[in-house]
């Protein structure tokens, strides 16, 4: 059921609302972590489309483990990568996590969100190269200097007058050097928590978004 006013991403959209439990009635997480089914009941929960996934991602089910803490962090999740402001696409908001998560050695934050960047961005090659080596990638300039501007922040640089210019000089204003800060201090702190609960990245991240669907269509069609 569509929440009034609010377009569902299919792939990342994880809407802390009742309206959305109905889709869950089924979800493994509702039971893990006790929440009611009742749509009209108050409990928060994730909107997650199986099926369009497939799979319920293993941060849901780490996180379930206490969900005051479940909503707390996709709330702000939602706030930060689910905003319909500012010059950040959503590829652009992958390739931050990308990066950063690489520097904080997080697998399953580079492993998830490359697949993700991979889909957003149709381009099945180039999160792999930011994990490899983010400056020999087939970056532009105006991406280059947003992950030289999010690496700064991962690394706690001291942020100057002169990080800003940069990013003007490439056509950010402020606030959306606040929406580069923010992704890049949010999953630092998502990072420090997959490596305390070794979380380890679904298997079906590994291979979403390098074929085309087209292509996989017409595989599984020769299988049939």
């Amino acid at each position: 059921m569509a929440v009034p006013g609010h377009v569902l991403d299919p792939l990342t959209d994880f809407l802390v609302c009742p309206w959305t439990v109905n889709l869950l009635c089924h979800c493994e997480f509702v039971w893990q972590s006790g929440l009611s089914a009742d749509p009209g009941h108050h409990h928060w929960t994730c909107c997650v489309n199986l099926a369009q996934t497939g799979f319920l991602p293993n941060v849901f089910k780490a996180m379930s483990h206490r969900p005051a803490e479940f909503r707390a962090f996709f709330a702000y999740y939602n706030a930060i990568m689910n905003k319909d402001t500012g010059q950040l696409s959503k590829a652009d908001k992958e390739l931050i996590i990308v990066a950063t998560s690489v520097v904080n050695r997080c697998p399953y934050c580079v492993v998830a969100h490359g697949a993700l960047h991979r889909i957003y961005s149709k381009q099945p090659a180039l999160a792999d190269q930011v994990i490899v080596n983010w400056k020999l990638a087939d970056l532009n300039d105006r991406e280059l200097a947003m992950l030289e501007f999010a690496l700064a922040v991962c690394r706690a640089d001291n942020i100057t007058e002169e990080h800003f210019q940069k990013l003007e000089a490439h056509g950010f204003d402020r606030e959306d050097a606040w929406d580069i800060g923010m992704i890049s201090a949010f999953f630092a702190m998502s990072n420090r928590i997959a490596h305390y609960i070794d979380l380890r990245p679904n298997k079906e991240f590994y291979t979403m978004g390098r074929t085309p669907r087209e292509e996989k269509e017409t595989e599984k069609a020769e299988h049939a």
